[in-house]
């Protein structure tokens, strides 16, 4: 005689699948049993071979395999939401990127609150668990000590190669910055907000946005330069590796114009930010719902993405 037992147990959020098979190969007895309360009983006959044994367990196991990942994420809590200034890394457009980063009229904080109250309001619902709520998080006597630790927060500037320092960071409502660039990921910072948050919390999601000016088309030293906005949306583990990414972008309908690698109209700058923005709000409205719990079941906190 021999018996065979696979069992699988998931979060009762996600399908709570519970699915026991019995194979007894004397008499052959196969019971399923699943928590919507069905149970089929196969007894000995003519119809049933081993062949038909062997794919029923072979689905059931594929089944437990395409659930597993999905299921393994119980609770996330937001950590932080901002957005980086800088336009451009490219030492050509230096002189010009500092100087915007030191213009008043050059302010993203609106379009990053808009983004936040999207991530918060919106998006985290597509994902196929819960979320610990915002001020649960970010009113936290401990959180914003994550701010001491965060490269993101204590560097929030960049050097101007004339007079000083000025800001890169805009920080949406209540959070503090913390890198999650893939080279750089304020790990310190993100392992420490398991200290303070629920014992249920096993994954911590950072969502940030940045600009780039893109070369369109140009000759004889003129080209068309637009904005592109990106979303990246980032959830790390306990280990503080990163089992979820995700980036989506859209370029600005607006453009201007550049002269030997110089933006000539750069009080313009900001309306192509601002059609990139929104661009890429109404792009990820529109396919976030769909996508992302599909996404989400590739995700398993025990493995870094």
């Amino acid at each position: 005689m021999f018996k065979a037992l696979i069992g699988y147990f998931t979060d009762e959020l996600i399908c709570n699948w519970l699915i026991f098979i019995i194979l007894n190969l004397t008499n052959l007895n196969i019971l399923i049993v699943c928590n919507y309360g069905i149970m089929i009983y196969f007894h000995e006959t003519n119809k049933l071979n081993m062949k038909k044994i062997v794919t029923l367990i072979t689905l059931s196991i594929a089944l437990l395999v395409a659930n597993k990942s999905y299921a393994q994420l119980k609770k996330v809590a937001v950590i932080s939401i901002y957005g980086n200034r800088n336009l451009s890394d490219n030492a050509l457009d230096r002189a010009f990127n500092e100087k915007l980063l030191k213009d008043s009229s050059y302010n993203v904080d609106g379009l990053v609150t808009k983004f936040a109250n999207y991530v918060n309001d919106e998006m985290i619902k597509d994902f196929p668990f819960a979320f610990v709520p915002k001020d649960e998080v970010v009113n936290h006597p401990e959180y914003k000590k994550l701010g001491e630790v965060a490269s993101a927060s204590k560097n929030n500037e960049t050097y101007d190669v004339l007079d000083g320092k000025v800001s890169v960071y805009s920080t949406a409502p209540g959070y503090v910055p913390i890198a999650s660039f893939g080279i750089i990921d304020d790990v310190k910072a993100i392992k420490q907000a398991f200290t303070f948050l629920p014992a249920d919390v096993d994954g911590v999601m950072i969502a940030f946005i940045t600009f780039r000016l893109e070369d369109q088309a140009g000759m004889m030293g003129l080209t068309v330069k637009k904005v592109r906005a990106y979303a990246n949306v980032k959830i790390f583990n306990r280990e503080g590796k990163r089992i979820f990414k995700l980036k989506e972008s859209e370029l600005s309908k607006e453009s201007v114009t550049g002269a030997m690698g110089i933006v000539v109209e750069p009080n313009k700058v900001m309306t192509l930010v601002k059609s990139a923005f929104d661009e890429l709000l109404v792009a990820m409205k529109k396919k976030m719902p769909k996508s992302l719990a599909k996404l989400a079941k590739k995700i398993d906190v025990t493995k870094e993405d």
